[in-house]
């Protein structure tokens, strides 16, 4: 399966870069004789997410399905992910999440843990300050990708 995009507005021309080489797997598997599908879709969670749908003056869901409509369209004009567009907003997928998260918790492999450091809301990710690069123009640190970054402690399971 495509890496799936996560929702951060329309999408761009680099979008669909990711699955360009994708489709010389099903080939590869049909030759095989190995079963294989191709996939991809669209990440709906996340700060950015929430953050797009305020400026964009609309409900987070609707702003989902606006854009995540948006990029099945691309998609198919390009001719990725053909057989299977998954949204994790789609009740197939949270029903596969949570026998994947209960098959966790079940092995012990969730717990709870404080996070903190610097985080990136754009890059949903936090980055020890030795990653951390001077922004030419600005002069703050910003993360490795460019993007802003802010002091974050939280708890999470």
């Amino acid at each position: 399966m495509q890496p799936p995009s996560h929702l951060p507005g329309i999408p761009y021309p680099g979008i669909p870069y990711p699955g360009i080489p994708y489709p010389g797997i099903p080939y590869q598997s049909y030759t095989t004789g190995r079963p294989s599908w191709l996939g991809t879709g669209v990440d709906e969670h996340g700060e950015k997410v929430e953050l797009n749908a305020r400026i964009a003056g609309v409900e987070t869901r609707e702003f989902c399905d606006r854009v995540a409509g948006t990029f099945e369209e691309l998609t198919e004009k390009v001719g990725v992910g053909k057989e299977a567009f998954v949204r994790t907003t789609s009740e197939e997928h949270m029903e596969g999440a949570k026998m994947l998260w209960r098959a966790m918790e079940e092995n012990g492999d969730i717990y709870k843990g404080v996070y903190e450091g610097w985080y990136s809301v754009r890059d949903e990710a936090f980055y020890p300050e030795s990653e951390l690069i001077r922004d030419e123009v600005t002069g703050e640190m910003v993360a490795p990708t460019g993007a802003e970054v802010e002091w974050r402690e939280k708890e999470e399971r």
